[in-house]
């Protein structure tokens, strides 16, 4: 056991598989035990709290749901009471908005006496509207809450879809390391928060600010939270795409502080014929232009940019062979030239009459 003794494992104790994993087998069989509860009971979360129906705007009823898992179902309660000819009944004794008609003395005997009866001799024939009683606004739950715990469960069992694929990919290869344990466990929660994050974002760009969320594709966002928590990474890099569209500024000021851009020069400032030359453009925060690079007029491509060096790879094209200088250009978006330099060549062009072979030794005369 002192053998297995290192820093990162002071006990000696040997983490390390027969496969090169940096976990012992009953970690991997504690690990996936884990990753399927999780994932289990995130998809239960989903089952459990989706409702039975979304509110029909035209009917003007309260997005309220009775607050029972596994059978979350719309409760029909005018959005205001307009009427004296009404009855309130607790949830759990009626439903329906229209209620057969007992006998006055039955319904006051079936009821707590919360329940109260106006006008009090009326109640047969006439049309009951059914409403909460106060004492179960407890068990009652709005729409709005019930689409939040959704997108977080979608986000959260997308993301556990990912991580169990990574984890046993990882596991297979015999490449897992024990430093990405806390990444398993932070992840889901973070895409949990990602997929809250990006609902706001569509409620705030596709629904007017009176929609109560009757209106809203409760499929559609579930498939947008799931997403969101299987590909956080990618969904992240959208949303800050989205926030530097909305909330890019144009500076006004005569001075603004940011760091300078410039280039200082080019090398080598001799090329050769017949080979690719590597050319590097030096100077600082490179990174932060959109730059058209030309030499000769020809846009140059492949680039590789750092903060403070820009290489090109450029080989002199047939079409050009002939020339003896090559002019290297470095303009923004707008046309503003930062830089210019020319480039001589190594060596003179072909001599009339002759043609190069690559192939041979020897120059043979033409003609």
């Amino acid at each position: 056991m002192a053998d297995n003794i290192t820093p990162e494992n002071p006990i000696g104790k040997n983490i390390t598989d027969n496969d090169g994993n940096e976990i012992s087998r009953l970690e991997k069989w504690m690990a996936g035990i884990v990753l399927m509860l999780f994932t289990v009971i995130s998809a239960l979360g989903i089952i459990a709290y989706w409702p039975d129906r979304l509110p029909d705007p035209s009917q003007k009823i309260a997005s309220l749901y009775e607050h029972k898992l596994f059978h979350i179902c719309l409760v029909r309660i005018p959005d205001s009471i307009c009427c004296p000819d009404s009855v309130n009944i607790p949830i759990s004794t009626y439903k329906d908005s229209n209620i057969p008609q007992p006998a006055t003395k039955q319904l006051r005997d079936s009821l707590d006496s919360l329940i109260t009866i106006s006008p009090a001799d009326s109640l047969p024939n006439k049309k009951v509207t059914v409403l909460s009683a106060r004492a179960e606004a407890k068990e009652l739950i709005h729409l709005n809450t019930l689409l939040l715990l959704l997108v977080a469960f979608g986000g959260f069992l997308g993301n556990m879809i990912h991580v169990s694929t990574s984890f046993t990919t990882f596991i297979g290869a015999g490449k897992f390391k024990r430093s990405w344990l806390l990444w398993y466990w932070v992840k889901p929660f973070t895409a949990s928060a990602l997929a809250i994050g990006i609902y706001f974002i569509f409620r705030a760009g596709f629904l007017n600010m009176s929609d109560g969320g009757q209106s809203i594709n409760l499929y559609g966002l579930m498939t947008v939270s799931i997403m969101a928590g299987l590909f956080t990474d990618k969904a992240t890099e959208k949303l800050k795409e989205i926030f530097e569209v909305i909330f890019k500024s144009k500076e006004v000021r005569p001075d603004p502080l940011v760091d300078p851009f410039k280039i200082t020069g080019i090398t080598p400032s001799i090329i050769e014929r017949g080979k690719e030359n590597k050319l590097t453009l030096a100077g600082e925060n490179l990174d932060k232009q959109k730059l058209l690079i030309t030499i000769n007029d020809e846009k140059m491509a492949n680039l590789l940019i750092t903060s403070t060096t820009i290489t090109i790879a450029y080989t002199i094209p047939e079409s050009q062979k002939d020339k003896t200088k090559f002019r290297v250009s470095v303009k923004d978006e707008k046309g503003k030239e930062y830089f210019a330099a020319e480039l001589e060549v190594k060596g003179t062009s072909p001599e009339p009459g002759r043609v190069e072979d690559d192939n041979a030794d020897t120059e043979t005369a033409v003609g």
